[in-house]
């Protein structure tokens, strides 16, 4: 069963435990969909004191249902799935507990290179402008921050990128792609993808690779 709640100081939406948002506002009410930022987070946007503001979703959760007596700032996601709001995954935790969280489960790697080499490439994948890091191709190529969040989320979370969009559009299945695959900015016209191990050796670059997320799952009362 579904329980929903207003959130706190704001009575024009809804959050249930299932971690879904609704709006009351006119004309209709609605589940609201909720879009994935470059971190793998997911937030809705809405509007609170005449400002249109996004609010990650696992806080709204956590802040609606689940007491927090000692003020803890962070809300952890315990199956390590950022994709899971459902209350039953969340606890709020200090900063320290949610790093060393994030290392067990392997979100945060330690003892390797924080860079990820990458490339912009033609639209099959071939190498034009390698870099040693994400940072430095969105430098030298003058991307700006909005280009530099998306190339975060659609290079470093490509499982989340791929599930939120089943759940978004109800699909049952949506093809795997293969490590390193390129994509295209809409804006820049441009190819970009992740380096291989082998390709940044050849390159002489430090190699970090990107962890593959096989444990997340969509939650299907999300799909309902």
């Amino acid at each position: 069963m579904e329980n929903w709640r207003f959130i706190k100081e704001n009575n024009d939406y809804m959050v249930s435990d299932h971690g879904r948002i609704m709006s009351l506002k006119k004309p209709q009410k609605k589940i609201l969909s909720s879009s994935l930022l470059h971190n793998g987070y997911e937030a809705i946007y809405i509007y609170q004191k005449g400002i249109h503001a996004a609010r990650y979703v696992h806080r709204l959760v956590a802040e609606t249902f689940i007491p927090n007596p000692k003020k803890l700032p962070q809300v952890n996601h315990l199956d390590g799935n950022t994709l899971n709001n459902h209350v039953s995954n969340l606890e709020w935790c200090d900063a320290y507990d949610n790093l060393m969280h994030a290392i067990r489960t392997g979100l945060r790697p330690v003892n390797v290179p924080r860079s990820i080499p990458c490339a912009v490439t033609d639209e099959s994948g071939t190498i034009l402008h390698p870099y040693p890091s994400m940072r430095s191709m969105v430098k030298e190529e003058k991307l700006n921050s909005a280009q530099y969040s998306w190339l975060q989320l659609k290079l470093t979370h490509p499982e989340r990128v791929r599930l939120h969009t089943m759940r978004r559009w109800h699909l049952p299945y949506l093809p795997i792609p293969p490590d390193c695959t390129p994509v295209r900015h809409s804006v820049t016209r441009q190819y970009y993808r992740l380096l291989s191990a082998e390709e940044a050796a050849a390159l002489g670059f430090s190699y970090r690779s990107v962890r593959r997320e096989k444990g997340i799952h969509l939650i299907i009362s999300n799909l309902k």
